[in-house]
């Protein structure tokens, strides 16, 4: 049959009529003599000795039927490349000498090309693969030959490939390789067995924790207790405003009722060690500027930790301020900071902040400026009810010992208050300075 794009020779094995009619069709082109492949439809004759002539564009075509024959040769294919995520993979021998490859477990995207030895017509030559294990059918292609594998799992797998030659014959035998892909550690089976196991132990530890916390309930509560009563008679002896001491212990109190033992175990690390400080401080008329700093913050992360930590802080000294070197009246700046933090802060809605600064003023004096961005005196003299009284009884005391380091004494020390306000004259905080008289500076400078 002559069509526009060559010639069909069309074989029955049966009758056309049958229904067991299987055609079997073979193309013939240019590439199989013909003078070209564009020929008009029934522009053909038959010889008398049986050969046929078919006109096409570029002529006539002359053959005998018995001419058109099968080749039975059938090229063996080969695998002449194979890559790992589009590199080749480095092996000893060239692949095609290869049976078999291993790969690690991550190397799981392969792609595969393949050819044969074959000239006769290699443009009709056609291929068949398939990977077992990941191709469930047999894969046809004639216009390519390789292909590509993405996202493998572990395992073995084996490809195979064979060919047809150009008249659709099929090789007997495939060519096949062996493709092995580790698995990775944590699939296999001794990590997936040690991994149980370590899961029974920590199941079986954390159970065993539970256990010995509650066995260990009562006895933590019973020493929190004693402990508390212990601080109690320490900061009574050391007279402590007791409105912040029973606070303090309340919310020691209410961390052990809410079985946090670990806030419970920190605040009373905090409160313990400020209750030492002020044993410590409070029979000494002065203590180093360091001593009490140190006495002011430990008090300042109680109160932060009882309220949420609703306020932040931070302590600045100037260059020329040694603190180990200077000495101030003990336990003088806690009610000052305490009335900040009760009337300034807690008032506030917002970002709250106090800022303690020591600096020096004409060599002399010590200055010590506690600000703090709370609603100012005229709000918290509003809003300020039972803890009125403690808090000014505080600043009170602090001014009277003041006033007696004064007696007698030229050079003074003093504390004023200033309201800080904005453009707009709204209060924006208060700021405490506290001036006073280093006597021992003043002294080596005499003795000099």
């Amino acid at each position: 049959i002559s069509t526009n794009a060559g010639l069909s020779n069309i074989q029955w094995n049966e009758s056309v009529l049958s229904k067991k009619a299987n055609p079997q069709i073979r193309n013939l082109d240019e590439s199989n003599g013909l003078l070209s492949n564009d020929f008009n439809t029934g522009a053909y004759t038959k010889l008398r000795d049986g050969r046929f002539v078919f006109g096409g564009l570029n002529g006539l075509n002359v053959f005998h039927p018995s001419e058109i024959t099968n080749n039975p040769e059938v090229p063996v294919v080969y695998i002449n490349e194979f890559k790992v995520f589009e590199n080749p993979l480095q092996t000893k021998e060239d692949i095609c000498f290869l049976d078999k490859v291993n790969l690690r477990h991550f190397e799981n995207s392969i792609s595969l090309s393949f050819s044969t030895l074959g000239f006769s017509l290699p443009g009709k030559i056609k291929y068949q693969y398939k990977l077992e294990g990941y191709d469930k059918e047999w894969i046809n292609t004639t216009d390519r030959n390789y292909v590509s594998y993405t996202n493998l799992n572990s395992g073995k797998y084996q490809f195979q490939v064979r060919c047809a030659n150009a008249d659709g014959i099929w090789s007997d035998d495939y060519t096949r390789l062996q493709i092995t892909i580790a698995t990775p550690f944590y699939k296999a089976w001794w990590f997936i067995l040690a991994s149980v196991l370590l899961l029974a132990q920590f199941i079986y530890m954390i159970y065993k924790n539970k256990i010995n916390q509650i066995r260990e309930k009562e006895a933590i509560r019973f020493q929190y207790t004693k402990e508390l009563a212990e601080v109690e008679m320490k900061a009574l002896r050391a007279q402590i405003n007791p409105h912040f001491l029973f606070n303090s212990l309340n919310s020691i109190n209410n961390f052990i009722l809410r079985n946090d033992t670990k806030m419970a175990s920190r605040y009373l690390v905090k409160f313990s060690q400020l209750v030492r400080n002020i044993l410590n401080n409070s029979s000494a008329t002065f203590i180093n500027l360091e001593e009490e700093l140190q006495t002011i913050e430990l008090y300042m992360i109680i109160e932060g930790m009882r309220f949420s930590n609703q306020f932040s802080y931070q302590i600045v000294l100037s260059p020329e301020i040694q603190p180990g070197s200077i000495r101030i009246p003990s336990l003088l700046l806690q009610p000052y900071v305490e009335n900040a933090i009760w009337h300034g802060l807690l008032h506030k809605v917002g970002e709250k902040n106090i800022v303690i600064s020591v600096k020096r003023n004409d060599l002399q004096y010590i200055c010590i400026e506690i600000e703090d961005n709370g609603v100012g005196r005229e709000k918290a003299s509003q809003l300020e009810s039972k803890t009125k009284k403690n808090k000014s009884f505080g600043m009170a005391l602090g001014e009277s010992r003041l006033r007696l380091m004064n007696l007698g004494s030229t050079p003074q020390s003093s504390v004023e208050v200033a309201d800080l306000r904005n453009a707009e004259g709204d209060a924006i905080g208060t700021k405490i300075i506290i001036t006073l008289f280093d006597a021992k500076f003043n002294q080596s400078i005499l003795n000099q």
